[in-house]
């Protein structure tokens, strides 16, 4: 634990920064936070969403899911992502020298050697990685092969990383407006059911797995399809369909959800991916 002096007040956080005693926040303290993440001023919107969150942490000992702010803060996922939104951050980090280049002499320069290079590589490998950007690719058309890619975008969201999720093939069914709310565990064919292939092939199994994973979906807080698509687009992520899936199954733009970016080939797709990491679910 380490103190940190925010309005004029010293306070004690953790290791991320977060407050440990929380009888020290106070209104000011709160302000000093959002000036500091870039919100210059809080509306009465953020000041909404900051109580509840509050309110609901000091009655249960936990802060509530996104899910749940969304349906009983009174502030929409869309509205919190874009208030809470950061503002662009400088691309000179505060660890640079307090010299501008523009600052610095003309007939100054500077020399890099080999050893320099060794020494800021080995510097550089010791800092834990971040990762800023994530695109995540959901292939499959079962209940089981689309929650945890939408369980990694919102995560990813979440945590402020830039998120784009991109279905293929059958995994289609969950941005297609006639299957979303449709889709069922895989209960043929399935090592993960522990089940003879005979019995997950008995009429009604794969609707009784499916009741069977919803209700503890439920249970965790974690929301249906159409929801938590929804959710995730609603946080700022990107839905984007596959071109060639689209055109082998006859698709048209009016069989999406609304929820949908748009639809990109292969090369788009690498292109938007560019400088992120790729998860293929």
């Amino acid at each position: 634990m380490t103190e940190a002096t925010l309005a004029g007040t010293t306070v004690d956080v953790d290791a991320e920064g977060f407050l440990t005693d929380p009888a020290q926040w106070s209104e000011e303290l709160a302000a000093a936070i959002a000036r500091e993440s870039g919100i210059p001023e809080l509306t009465p919107r953020h000041w909404q969403v900051v109580n509840y969150m509050r309110t609901t942490y000091l009655d249960t000992g936990q802060a509530p899911s996104i899910r749940t702010l969304g349906k009983q803060s009174g502030v929409p996922i869309k509205d919190s992502t874009r208030s809470f939104r950061r503002a662009p951050q400088s691309s000179r980090p505060r660890s640079a020298a307090s010299r501008s280049p523009e600052a610095a002499s003309e007939e100054e320069t500077m020399t890099i050697t080999e050893h320099d290079l060794s020494e800021l590589n080995r510097s550089a490998a010791k800092q834990p990685r971040t990762i800023e950007k994530v695109s995540i690719v959901i292939s499959k058309g079962s209940l089981e092969g689309v929650y945890p890619g939408l369980i990694m975008a919102n995560g990813a969201r979440m945590e402020g990383i830039e998120t784009n999720v991109f279905f293929t093939f059958f995994g289609l069914d969950a941005i297609t407006r006639k299957r979303q709310a449709h889709i069922k565990v895989a209960t043929v064919g399935n090592p993960g059911m522990h089940l003879p292939t005979i019995l997950g092939a008995i009429p009604g199994m794969s609707w009784l797995a499916t009741k069977m994973m919803a209700r503890k979906m439920e249970k965790l807080d974690i929301p249906p399809v159409p929801e938590f698509v929804e959710l995730i687009a609603d946080s700022g992520a990107g839905i984007y369909g596959c071109q060639a899936t689209v055109d082998m199954f006859g698709l048209r733009g009016e069989d999406f959800v609304p929820q949908v970016t748009g639809v990109l080939t292969v090369g788009e797709f690498y292109e938007l991916a560019a400088g992120g990491e790729i998860v293929f679910t």
